[in-house]
């Protein structure tokens, strides 16, 4: 479980500075800090400009005393410091925080930040919501969600630190066969509802429901010699659409030709489920 447990230090019932133990998404450590207690309204922000960078500073420190005393992760983390941390921010980002308070303004109080509800907490959480989804999107399943962060490959490469960019394939996932989405039409999904409809519609009745077969795609990145593979598995129709256009290499013009003319463009062989197009 993603965890970071911060308990204020108190002298003569003043805060003079913070505890802070970390178990979160490959942070593991802690910070004690006698100078300061920070602003702990937006956890997102502090522990993201805050927290990791203290964490990451000290782990930096104990590698230039002894660089062989740290733990295999933390070794990862030494070597690798714009790679972790932009890692680290994409996955911090997406997440919904969970944030549990035990009277953390009065000596021996403390509050517990974890990235899913804890069913034994005695607190009713408050949470701390991300900002990166549009709303339609964070009610949506997690097929949306994983489109949404990481179909637009332009935008992941610009997201990248510059000497990243060599690398971007550890960050970024791919599609069978390298294909790739028509931006028209990701942008006309995720944007206009009324109008990915109408067009849903109209290419139904001009050339049937042709997608019926499109339950899947795959994708796949790499990372140091090892690709993790996902299946996305279609929820409803209209990602079976969006999935029969990305297997097609279809643009938003040729659906149009295709109502227009009520037949089918032929320009890719397969179906998302590897039968031939009629």
């Amino acid at each position: 479980m993603n965890e970071i447990i911060f308990q204020p230090l108190f002298e003569a019932d003043k805060p003079i500075g913070f505890f802070a133990s970390f178990h979160f998404f490959g942070m593991n450590g802690y910070i004690m800090d006698f100078d300061r207690c920070p602003n702990y309204f937006d956890w997102r922000k502090t522990i993201k400009e805050d927290f990791c960078k203290d964490l990451y500073d000290h782990i930096i420190d104990l590698g230039n005393e002894d660089e062989y005393s740290l733990s295999d992760s933390d070794h990862d983390i030494y070597k690798l410091e714009e790679e972790f941390e932009y890692d680290f921010s994409c996955k911090l980002d997406v997440a919904e925080l969970y944030i549990y308070s035990h009277n953390p303004k009065k000596p021996g109080g403390y509050i517990r930040i974890l990235t899913e509800p804890d069913k034994n907490e005695t607190v009713k959480p408050k949470i701390n919501t991300s900002d990166f989804y549009p709303e339609w999107v964070k009610k949506a399943g997690p097929v949306e969600k994983f489109l949404y962060a990481n179909t637009d490959e332009w935008e992941q490469e610009y997201r990248l630190p510059e000497s990243l960019k060599k690398v971007s394939e550890r960050f970024i996932w791919r599609f069978g066969d390298d294909l790739v989405f028509d931006p028209d039409i990701l942008w006309l999904y995720f944007n206009d509802e009324v109008n990915w409809n109408e067009l849903y519609w109209d290419l139904y009745h001009a050339i049937g429901r042709v997608w019926k077969r499109c339950n899947f795609v795959e994708a796949w990145r790499s990372c140091e010699c090892e690709e993790t593979e996902k299946k996305l598995v279609a929820e409803h129709d209209a990602q079976r659409l969006l999935f029969w256009t990305l297997e097609n290499q279809y643009t938003l013009d040729d659906l149009h030709e295709m109502i227009e003319a009520k037949q089918i463009i032929q320009k890719h062989y397969l179906s998302c489920d590897g039968s031939k197009l009629i």
